[in-house]
């Protein structure tokens, strides 16, 4: 998977009932399309839609956002979600990055890295982008839905913007335990192999 920040200390709170596993198979009134900003006590998120490949639920990426940077003691946040098509992502993948093909997911920090400190003094902002034309051939190869592997991208970009890294073997089974508790929560049962970046 693409890009990478700073390796940073994290906090890991308890599971409670405020974030609910939720049934998502039913994808009426999901906004699609168009940018869509929420608000959750200090954490923003804006998602632009850019494609018309995959519908996804927005709904599904606000709530990870918030369960894991409440899990990093993040209080306050503002991201931005752009999921796009492989012409884009190649696009952007060779002006930032000097990379000359299409790749699943890009993340910019915009802030300092967060530093634990107490957990009203945390913040980030950063960019997430994502093709969901890549995850879903990515999806066939690993045998599960592309709007799982659009999610597994999402949090793989979250938390790079972290502080978490996946260049070495030990900082690559960090991230990956931390995707799979992530995902397992509200869940998805990550597909991984040793192939993957």
């Amino acid at each position: 998977m693409s890009d990478s920040a700073d390796n940073s200390a994290s906090t890991s709170p308890e599971d409670t009932d405020e974030y609910p596993v939720q049934d998502f198979s039913d994808d009426d009134g999901i906004p699609w399309g168009e940018d869509v900003p929420s608000q959750h006590n200090g954490i923003q998120l804006e998602i632009a839609d850019e494609q018309t490949l995959l519908k996804q639920n927005h709904d599904l990426f606000r709530q990870i956002l918030k369960y894991t940077l409440d899990r990093h003691g993040v209080a306050n946040a503002h991201i931005s979600l752009a999921l796009v098509d492989n012409e884009t992502m190649h696009a952007l993948n060779l002006r930032f990055l000097q990379h000359d093909y299409p790749t699943d997911v890009l993340s910019f920090l915009l802030s300092d890295p967060p530093a634990i400190t107490s957990k009203s003094e945390q913040s980030l902002e950063g960019e997430i982008i994502i093709s969901t034309e890549y995850a879903m051939g990515e999806s066939a190869r690993f045998g599960w839905r592309p709007e799982d592997e659009v999610t597994l991208y999402f949090v793989h970009g979250m938390l790079h913007l972290l502080g978490f890294d996946d260049h070495t073997d030990d900082e690559r089974m960090r991230m990956r335990s931390e995707e799979r508790l992530i995902l397992e929560r509200f869940g998805k049962q990550p597909q991984h192999e040793e192939t993957r970046r």
